[in-house]
């Protein structure tokens, strides 16, 4: 059942991507970026510590720890794609590897540990 998900998830994105070009809503790189950098600064600005204060106050702590995993990890993304925009014209090689429990990424290489949710190196995937 993973495949089907995998796969159905994938067809989400060529959606997404398909009514995005056709509303015009995909624009340069960098306009892209600053989009992604406002996007993942209001989620770990305003959104997720509201579902963090909204977990802890009906001690829901599996859902506060995946909040704050994702929160620390949006913080991640808006810095990643802060530096991608600051260096769009050098367009450096870069590899990325995606914590596959709490969404963390990391440049070139994996960290032995997860800074935002200790998992073991073997939890990351190279995604390019």
């Amino acid at each position: 059942m993973a495949k089907l998900f995998r796969a159905a998830s994938e067809a989400e994105a060529i959606h997404a991507a398909s009514q995005l070009r056709a509303v015009g809503a995909i624009k340069s790189t960098a306009e892209n970026l600053k989009a992604a950098i406002e996007g993942e600064t209001y989620e770990f600005t305003q959104m997720y510590p509201g579902f963090i204060a909204k977990a802890e106050e009906e001690g829901a702590k599996q859902a506060k720890i995946s909040f704050n995993h994702a929160n620390e990890a949006e913080k991640v993304h808006a810095g990643l794609y802060t530096k991608a925009l600051e260096s769009l014209d050098a367009k450096p090689e870069v590899e990325y590897f995606l914590c596959t429990v709490c969404g963390n990424v990391a440049e070139n290489e994996p960290p032995d540990k997860c800074p935002i949710c200790n998992a073991p190196k073997k939890a990351f995937k190279n995604v390019g």
